[in-house]
């Protein structure tokens, strides 16, 4: 659970502001006006469906069997809370195919968000519930109101659970994620949620708001599962079931790794189950063509900020190409942006459908795509929310928030299609006859090339629990020619209990990679009840599908039998270069050795990046576990080594140490481990290998002194001995700091001279971080002006170890005998926000002025003539050490400022220069103590069934197991507190504006 209502990280504000400052009126344009607003892809038309009055507001859409178009209308955003939500039915009284005329299936929701046909009714999703509606009495209005979940967060609006979709597998998947609490607005949406669970029933809980991760469930069988992934608003799948999800300025995720797997082992280590598949990186570029007479600044070419409902097409009507194609909205830039997905290993990457052009684009400013929906004619159905403003006012400027302007639009609404040029549309507005089809005519829609028609049959024939159709649905299963048709059929055999090991043995030979993938999915749950599955499974090791054998790597992973672990093993092998295939193996709950054994005999033949990535991950997990004696065991058999293998070793006792730091320490019972490994810090052991024992005596500590006297002797004679390498001397300083800093202060603080190698000089100042009391920084302030800028830096570290250190930094920046410019961005941010009360406000005093800056101050520098070049230094200076510029060119610890680019100067100005007022989604800062002892703090990077990734102000990424955590709180507090930006001067804020905002 992640949930936060204090001040935001300055820059890390993004806004989607995009309102006027035009003391103009607001201007929307008439629905049919506004289709001559739009270019769309060559070879498409885009026609108007519905608008208002029939509709308003519109944010998903359902069509059911029997033709009837749902609309779920959200009124009440972006703050009211009273129950403005609505469900509308539209209809075609004329017979046109078009609807004409619209009736209020439901209303008094509160922000509904999300809408599926379910039994005779509808599900919608409106945190806290997950509601069920029904009408009995056939007057088109629900009498049946139940909820069918609850416990969801009800957060800032677009944060809140959405988008029910029923799965391949019978499962209906929620979209979800953490909360983002408002500081303004925190009544209406400051809530953290509850555990989720079926209301009246006790057979199946979630943690609280299900730890901000999506959902999934079944409701006849009261089966709730958690997932590994998360999203914002919106998600899809490919035709075998593969989940896409989305997030604002991250477009494009794919949830890699199920839950299921990942909870077979509690120190997998894994960062995260998601990967980012746009092969062109973050930052995403976007080309609108808005016009703007509103003066709304928008710049020529802006980037991806408000990506939401993500749909794969799968509706048979556009060209074969694209049913490799997803649409995202882009309601910010007034566009929708479309990608082609192609497999990569065990994920997918995706690349632009058209270069230097979306999908479809409007002038309008009103234009407000929302979501999708492929309806059951194969068109895309397009949802455009058509608001001046479409953001919380958590996020925009005061002026906005006064204007009155908040909630122009919300009595407006459309909803286009986008078709093929040239192709004729069948009606079904009211005229589908699909619920009344026979067991048998539903069975032949599972082959339709449209989604909606498979999806919808298959959903039915579960819930009739339908008969006598088991033959025929084998039938279809092995020898229809419709792929997708097959492995629907396989899904709903299943769906009704009536899926055979023989059916499933045949689907393993499908000539359809997908097929075959999925059929491994079903034997994997028939495996208990029908074992002899196993020898199947087994049979497709060589399978030539990369993806295929990811899943039965994951299948065969949580088998005990040695022909299993053996098709693990030669799997691992072939696609090791694969990192998911690679977490994949590790997700077993056999003892590591098991790998260590195999990668000794088969990964270490020659040195390779994968294989050392392997062993890094494989030691990593052997310190996670705490376990004295398995580490113990494994420290024997890596930590002697030749030149020629030392570099796997070394890898793997690299990682033993990083999983040793965030574990319960064993150290203390280790002490022969750690003579062995002391044994490896002499100059004619391999340096990776001596480094790596390093690391490991670093986290395992308390060294063993009477053993290391030898030891000692050759490391401080090394650094008096001009001949010995650079590499032998800095682990010689690193070595004499890890038995006892303090005493050997003064050879640390003899390397501090010109004539020594920087690299040394840095170490040395390292080791000197470990000395206890104020000795060394007072040597050090002596010393200032002879350190050079690179060795200054680290010294600055020296002074972050403990508060009276802290003060004495602050005295010397006071007292001018240290500049402010040397103690950096990064660090001056850690002093300004320090738990100590003493500290932090000592910190605001000395780097802050009295005036903490003003808008008017600012304003008359602000011009379109600012520097570039000059612009990126500032950024450098004063930014890189928390951000990023379309993924280059800093430390990606807060949002990637391109995300900024589309606003006004004056606004960015306004979240450097007042950074409490706002906080962009996901970088709250967070405090983590452990059970080792330690604590970390950063923002939450990533999370998993079993783990956390806290990513700190210098990028440093910690990954942390959840039962390891004692205590996690929010911390109250901005992690760039006001007055920094008096560090800029008016003319450099504009450079930096200038090169912010400019592509």
């Amino acid at each position: 659970m992640r949930t936060t209502s204090y001040p935001a990280l300055g820059f890390l504000s993004l806004s989607m502001f995009f309102s006027c400052q035009s003391d103009s009126p607001p201007f929307s344009q008439d629905a049919q006006e506004a289709l001559s607003t739009f270019e769309v892809a060559d070879g498409f038309t885009i026609e108007l469906v519905a608008s208002e009055p029939l509709v308003a507001d519109p944010v998903a859409m359902e069509i059911d069997e029997f033709g009837r178009m749902y609309v779920a209308e959200m009124h009440g955003y972006p703050l009211d809370t009273k129950g403005s939500g609505k469900i509308k039915l539209l209809s075609d009284t004329d017979q046109d195919g078009m609807p004409d005329q619209s009736s209020i299936f439901a209303e008094g929701l509160i922000l509904p968000t999300g809408i599926m046909r379910w039994k005779e009714g509808i599900i919608v999703t409106d945190a806290p519930n997950v509601w069920y509606l029904e009408d009995t009495t056939g007057d088109g209005t629900a009498d049946i109101k139940e909820a069918m979940l609850t416990g969801f967060a009800r957060s800032n609006p677009q944060h809140n659970l959405n988008s029910p979709v029923y799965g391949l597998d019978n499962w209906i998947y929620l979209a979800h994620e953490s909360t983002v609490s408002t500081k303004f607005f925190h009544d209406q949406f400051g809530g953290e949620g509850q555990p989720i669970s079926f209301p009246g029933h006790q057979m199946a809980n979630l943690p609280v708001n299900a730890d901000g991760r999506n959902v999934r469930f079944r409701p006849d069988s009261y089966e709730l599962e958690i997932m590994s992934g998360e999203t914002q608003f919106g998600h899809t799948f490919d035709t075998w079931g593969h989940q896409l999800l989305t997030s604002n300025a991250e477009h494009l995720f794919h949830e890699v790794l199920p839950a299921r797997y990942l909870t077979r082992n509690a120190n997998l280590g894994l960062p995260t189950a998601m990967q980012y598949i746009p092969a062109y990186g973050r930052g995403v570029e976007v080309y609108p063509i808005t016009q703007n007479p509103e003066h709304q600044l928008l710049t020529d070419v802006g980037t991806i900020t408000s990506a939401c409902g993500v749909t794969w097409y799968q509706g048979g009507l556009f060209p074969e190409e694209y049913q490799q194609v997803t649409f995202v909205a882009e309601p910010v830039h007034n566009l929708i942006h479309a990608d082609v997905i192609k497999d990569d290993g065990a994920t997918f990457k995706a690349e632009r459908l058209l270069e230097e052009k979306e999908f479809l684009a409007s002038t309008d400013s009103w234009f407000r795509p929302v979501n999708f929906y492929v309806g059951p004619d194969g068109a895309l159905y397009l949802l455009d929310y058509y608001r001046q403003i479409i953001e919380h006012p958590e996020w925009m400027s005061e002026e906005v928030n006064q204007s009155g302007a908040l909630y122009n639009g919300t009595e407006k609404g459309r909803i286009y299609r986008i078709v093929p040029e040239g192709k004729k549309l069948d009606k079904f507005l009211d005229q589908l006859s699909v619920g009344k089809a026979t067991n048998e005519e539903l069975v032949k829609l599972l082959t339709h090339p449209n989604l909606w028609w498979r999806r919808t049959a298959q959903r039915l024939l579960v819930d009739r629990k339908a008969e006598n159709i088991e033959a025929l649905l084998v039938k279809t299963a092995t020898d229809t020619s419709s792929p997708e048709g097959r492995v629907h059929a396989l899904w709903t055999l299943q769906g009704l209990e009536q899926l055979d090991e023989e059916t499933i043995s045949a689907a393993l030979k499908d000539s359809e990679a997908g097929v075959r993938e999925n059929a491994v999915k079903l034997a994997e749950l028939h495996l208990e009840k029908s074992p002899t599955l196993l020898s199947k499974l087994i049979s497709l090791e060589e399978d030539p599908a990369p993806k295929v054998r990811f899943q039965l790597l994951c299948t065969l992973s949580g088998s005990d039998k040695p022909e299993a672990q053996s098709v693990c093993e030669a799997i691992l092998q072939q696609d090791i270069a694969d990192e998911w295939v690679q977490y994949a193996a590790l997700s077993t709950s056999k003892p590591e050795s098991v790998w260590l054994q195999f990668a000794q005999e088969h990964l270490t033949v020659s040195q390779n990046e994968a294989s050392a990535a392997f062993m890094k991950k494989l030691g990593n997990q052997v310190g996670r576990t705490g376990n004295s004696s398995a580490i113990h065991d494994m420290i024997q058999l890596t930590a002697t080594a030749t030149s020629s293998d030392s570099w796997w070793r070394a890898a793997f006792l690299d990682g033993l140490a990083q999983g040793v730091h965030t574990s319960p320490n064993p150290g203390s019972q280790l002490q022969a481990d750690k003579q062995l490994l002391i044994k490896n810090i002499t100059p004619n052991r391999p340096d990776d290998l001596r480094k790596a024992s390093l690391h490991l005596l670093a986290a395992l500590g308390d060294l063993p002194i009477s053993a290391a006297q030898q030891t000692i002797k050759e490391a401080k004679a090394a650094l008096s001995r001009s001949s010995s390498s650079v590499a032998w001397q800095q682990d010689a300083l690193t070595f004499l700091g890890l038995v006892d800093a303090t005493k050997y202060q003064d050879q640390f603080m003899a390397t501090l001279t010109p004539q020594h190698p920087t690299v040394l000089q840095k170490e040395a100042l390292k080791m000197l971080s470990n000395v206890q009391g104020v000795t060394p920084c007072n040597a050090l302030i002596d010393r200032w002006p002879s350190l050079t800028p690179a060795v200054r830096d680290q010294a600055v570290d020296v002074f972050l170890e403990e508060p009276a250190r802290m003060h004495l930094l602050l005295a010397a920046v006071e007292n001018h005998q240290i500049d402010p410019s040397a103690v950096g961005w990064r660090r001056t941010v850690h002093l300004m926000n320090h738990d100590d009360d003493s500290i932090r406000i000592a910190a605001r005093k000395v780097f802050t002025s009295s005036d903490s800056g003003s808008i008017d101050q600012y304003r008359p520098f602000l011009s379109d003539k600012g520097n570039y070049e000059a612009g990126k230094l500032v950024f450098e200076r004063a930014c890189a050490t928390c951000h990023q510029l379309q993924g280059k060119q800093g430390t990606a610890f807060g949002p990637d400022l391109s995300s900024v680019r589309n606003r006004s100067k004056d606004a960015i100005l306004k979240d450097v220069l007042f950074p409490n007022q706002s906080i962009a989604d996901g970088y709250e800062l967070w405090r983590a103590e452990l059970s080792n002892g330690t604590t970390q703090t950063g923002i939450i990077t990533s999370e998993t069934p079993s783990s956390l990734t806290l990513t700190d102000l210098a990028g440093n990424k910690t990954t942390v197991d959840r039962n390891a955590i004692n205590h996690l709180e929010a911390l109250e507090y901005s992690a760039m507190p006001e007055g920094l930006a008096n560090q800029i001067t008016e003319e450099a804020m504009n450079d930096l504006l200038t090169f912010i905002k400019q592509p």
